[in-house]
């Protein structure tokens, strides 16, 4: 930038500042206000007493750290389609991804896993957000056991 450009723009701050008067975010501990209004928090997976490796599953779930379809061939060195990472489980030729694998998944392997942990199927969602309604359920340890063990039979 030249000297005239920086100049102008300097005077067009200062103009802005005498008319509006003290520009957002310069008053003192505006910034450590924002901070501190929106605290992060931990996920339930994290706040609660689980077991370190149901822990483990859940977190690896929501960060996509898994070693389903969707994820292994994203990483390959040759990046596999969208729409070719297919399940292996089942020969409904449906991309192996997080939803597919813990809710609808027609493997008999998965079925039963299901079946033994159906109090975590009781309420279906109805919207376009269904695995993430069924993540952030109630019942964080049963949830992170039924993850945990359709993580290893897909491994």
């Amino acid at each position: 930038m030249s000297l005239s450009a920086l100049q102008n723009l300097l005077l067009v701050l200062v103009l802005l500042l005498l008319h509006f008067g003290v520009l957002i975010g310069s008053q003192p501990g505006w910034w450590d206000n924002q901070k501190h209004a929106t605290k992060p928090t931990l996920p339930s997976h994290l706040r609660h007493n689980i077991l370190n490796h149901l822990s483990r599953a859940l977190s690896r779930l929501r960060l996509s750290g898994h070693n389903l379809n969707v994820e292994l061939l994203r990483q390959q060195q040759h990046r596999v389609p969208y729409e070719l990472r297919i399940c292996t489980r089942c020969n409904w030729h449906c991309v192996q991804d997080e939803e597919h694998v813990l809710l609808d998944c027609p493997s008999a392997d998965l079925a039963n896993l299901r079946v033994k942990h159906r109090q975590l199927f009781r309420s279906p969602s109805r919207n376009l957000n269904r695995l993430r309604d069924f993540i952030s359920q109630a019942d964080t340890k049963g949830l992170a056991l039924y993850v945990h063990e359709c993580l290893e039979y897909c491994a």
